[in-house]
């Protein structure tokens, strides 16, 4: 999967289904599907992985979360609160699901609310995943100085990561070009990663974004446009999509890729730090051409 050879990752997971169908496969199945756009098989794949748990066990937890996360990119606002609220009856300080409740404040408008529960978050469960979340989203409520300090935080997270031997290179290119900080590191990093999984999706995304934020976007094209080859329903990789073809002068195509990440996500605008201002600047341009 990590290299970017999904139809092995394919073959070995019907295969893992076919001799032990338990929590490991079954959820190794639903990220499958969800990569290749199958979001009803993604969905019952994840549910059958949470079925095969033990009840306030951590592994169901986890499978818990990862459904909570299909319902939530989909902008299901109400069911993902549902699944992340009834992780937080078996397992009361769970972080994960103490996250997920705040990106659904985040998407309901309740900003305060989810920065208190993504501090909270962190605090049960020091992960730069939470204050990576917590970075976005005071960027994105136009709080710069906050956001710098707990970008910091993030970043001495990332250089502890690696003195652990941990890759970190397309996490760190990611959050960079995301918040706009050091981005020629970013731009090196990704291009490190990509020479290595040249084929995965995640990397290219990532490459492709980090040549857009360095002003390279005509170099971004085919790189986004491989890393959409699966038919993955993601809004945060089609709405990149359309700022690089809009970027390159492709207002056509970035037209066709905005349209695509509002109707997987209708809440798209309020996931992304700009608040999705790059779309409407491309929407403007093509209405007066």
């Amino acid at each position: 999967m990590e290299s970017g050879r999904y139809d092995e990752a394919v073959t070995t997971c019907e295969r893992m289904l076919s001799l032990r169908p338990d929590l490991r496969s079954y959820s190794r199945a639903s990220y499958i599907r969800e990569l290749y756009g199958n979001d009803d098989g993604a969905f019952e794949a994840m549910k059958l992985a949470a079925d095969a748990g033990v009840f306030a066990q951590e592994n169901r937890a986890w499978a818990l979360f990862n459904l909570g996360k299909l319902f939530l990119n989909e902008g299901k606002l109400d069911t993902a609160a549902y699944i992340f609220n009834g992780i937080l009856e078996e397992r009361p300080d769970y972080a994960y699901a103490i996250a997920g409740k705040a990106q659904v404040k985040r998407a309901k408008g309740e900003y305060q609310e989810a920065v208190d529960l993504l501090a909270k978050a962190y605090q049960i469960a020091p992960e730069h995943l939470f204050v990576e979340q917590l970075a976005d989203l005071y960027r994105s409520g136009g709080q710069t100085q906050s956001a710098d300090g707990v970008a910091k935080i993030v970043l001495q997270a990332y250089e502890q990561h690696e003195r652990d031997g941990w890759n970190v290179n397309r996490e760190y290119a990611m959050f960079c070009a995301n918040q706009g900080i050091n981005l020629q590191e970013a731009l090196q990093r990704a291009k490190k990663e990509f020479e290595t999984r040249p084929d995965n999706i995640d990397v290219l995304e990532t490459y492709a974004w980090t040549l857009l934020k360095a002003g390279r976007p005509r170099e971004a094209v085919h790189l986004v446009e491989k890393a959409m080859r699966l038919n993955t329903k993601s809004f945060t990789l089609h709405y990149h999509a359309g700022v690089i073809y809009s970027a390159a002068g492709m207002q056509d195509e970035a037209q066709k890729y905005f349209a695509q990440a509002q109707t997987e996500n209708p809440y798209m605008k309020i996931f992304c730090i700009d608040g999705g201002q790059q779309m409407k600047n491309s929407q403007g341009i093509t209405a007066n051409q």
